[in-house]
């Protein structure tokens, strides 16, 4: 991807919506096309992320999260999969044991955030 940050002014449309525009080089490289359709999520932070709606199910996902991984950090990586479409996503380790806080804000979001979804196994090193 070329760059990573850009900053844009908002622009006010019809009195009750905003609008931004998102680099073209973007777009093109993430396939999205005119009238592709994205959904947009406002983080605890205060930031809003962007995911490009799947057409079909991904069968699993994985992410890796450290010790100095945040909760909201976490949390963003899973919600990315699950917005994303992943049937099931697979939470491991980078070679530690998952620490008590994160197993609790892994086991917080599934049950207060993400509608369908359950842990169908937990160990020391993996949660899915």
């Amino acid at each position: 991807m070329t760059d990573i940050k850009q900053t844009r002014r908002l622009q006010l449309v019809g009195g009750s919506t905003y609008t931004v525009s998102i680099p073209k080089t973007w777009i093109d490289e993430l396939g999205l096309k005119k009238n592709s359709n994205v959904t947009l999520i406002k983080n605890r932070n205060d930031s809003i992320t962007l995911f490009q709606e799947e057409q079909s199910k991904k069968n699993k996902a994985t992410a890796l999260i450290g010790k100095s991984d945040s909760k909201e950090s976490i949390r963003r990586k899973i919600i990315a999969m699950y917005l994303s479409g992943y049937k099931t996503i697979e939470i491991k380790t980078k070679g530690i044991e998952i620490s008590i806080t994160h197993k609790s804000t892994i086991r917080d979001l599934v049950r207060t955030t993400l509608m369908g979804t359950e842990i169908i196994e937990s160990s020391s090193e993996k949660m899915k």
